[in-house]
């Protein structure tokens, strides 16, 4: 990596030792570990002062204090956090939900399918293992990957995504949805996996005609037509149950009330992975049932931990779906964080290797 990292102009990781080692430990020395925030403050000044881009740098050294204070402490790292950083009450284990970002579509790669993600979400049945339930998810990937493969373009269908999900293989919405419910049905899973839409509503939004395309550009529809649709689709298709954001987010939500009304009615949760507009909706009324989130998405833990009390204040029922800053991740520290949660879930990019997936089933059975 090293001699990689010489033909780089920002030098890359010789540099980041050399800043650590020369400059970061000097700054760090003498604070008390078991204050989060202030450690974390240390390491926000020092990415200023040094005019460093890469969140990475903070994020990684930042997750790792309470692992260094557990083991001192022999505590838990999920008890350490939920007790005494997040401060939410007593820690007991609660099984996160399993979910696969399966296949990526829309413009924002340039495909023709509209929809952003179509996801495979675990249901957790108490009358099976752990390990059962998460192995249905897991079924269900592979006999998407199979069915993807088994299609026109062959194996060279199986086109990868950067954050690991598999490109769409057919054009249209019901096509895919096809896909995944074949899949389903062929593993007998149609009653263990559901399958959710993330629609991304921005990259549908015709700011000029205030209306959304989906498959047709001459057929626009205006926000009662696309609810309309959104609640015809989820009715045809039971084995639909969530949604994400399907609206923009505007001054008004009274739009995302009406549609997260009539969904919740179908037993369809509604949520959202817009972290940086999420306050504004829950501040204008709005209370989703599921949040996405990257833990990448935070320079520190402290800035997580601050929005995750936002929203557990402010919606402590909606559920938090946490995924790991990078794919090919065997970094334990989301896994951690999703069990510290009250309502935790754990989102899985499909094309993680088999040695991943069981690093973190095996991390979480750990607490069983």
């Amino acid at each position: 990596m090293c001699i990689r990292d010489r033909r780089r102009v920002h030098g890359g990781v010789e540099r980041a030792i050399r800043l650590i080692n020369d400059e970061l430990i000097v700054r760090l020395r003498g604070h008390n570990l078991l204050n989060q925030k202030k450690f974390d403050d240390v390491l926000t000044n020092f990415v200023n002062d040094r005019n460093i881009k890469c969140l990475n740098v903070t994020h990684y050294l930042s997750h790792s204090v309470p692992y260094v204070v557990s083991l001192v402490r022999n505590l838990s790292v999920p008890r350490y956090i939920k007790e005494e950083i997040l401060e939410m009450g007593p820690w007991s284990f609660s099984p996160p939900t399993l979910v696969a970002n399966m296949l990526q579509g829309s413009k924002a790669i340039g495909h023709k399918c509209k929809v952003f993600k179509f996801l495979l979400l675990g249901k957790l049945d108490p009358a099976k293992t752990l390990l059962e339930n998460y192995t249905n998810v897991l079924t269900a990937v592979t006999q998407v990957r199979k069915a993807v493969a088994s299609g026109k373009q062959g194996e060279a269908g199986l086109k990868v995504h950067t954050d690991g999900s598999l490109i769409c293989p057919v054009d249209t919405i019901n096509e895919n949805l096809k896909l995944l419910e074949d899949s389903l049905q062929a593993t007998n899973l149609k009653s263990h996996v559901g399958i959710g839409i993330s629609w991304q509503a921005d990259l549908l939004y015709n700011p000029d005609q205030k209306k959304y395309e989906l498959e047709n550009p001459k057929q626009l529809l205006d926000e009662n037509q696309l609810i309309d649709f959104i609640v015809k689709l989820a009715n045809d298709r039971p084995v639909i149950n969530y949604i994400e954001d399907p609206l923009i987010v505007g001054e008004v939500v009274d739009g995302w009330i009406k549609l997260k009304e009539k969904l919740n009615s179908m037993n369809v949760s509604v949520g959202t992975r817009k972290v940086a507009t999420i306050k504004k909706m829950i501040e204008k009324g709005l209370i989703l049932d599921t949040l996405c989130l990257r833990s990448g998405e935070f320079g520190t833990l402290s800035e997580l931990v601050d929005f995750i009390r936002f929203v557990s204040d402010k919606s402590p029922k909606t559920q938090l779906l946490v995924s790991d800053p990078h794919i090919d991740n065997i970094n334990n520290s989301t896994i951690d964080l999703t069990l510290a949660l009250p309502h935790g879930g754990y989102i899985l990019s499909p094309h993680v290797n088999k040695t991943e997936r069981l690093i973190k089933i095996n991390r979480i059975s750990e607490f069983v």
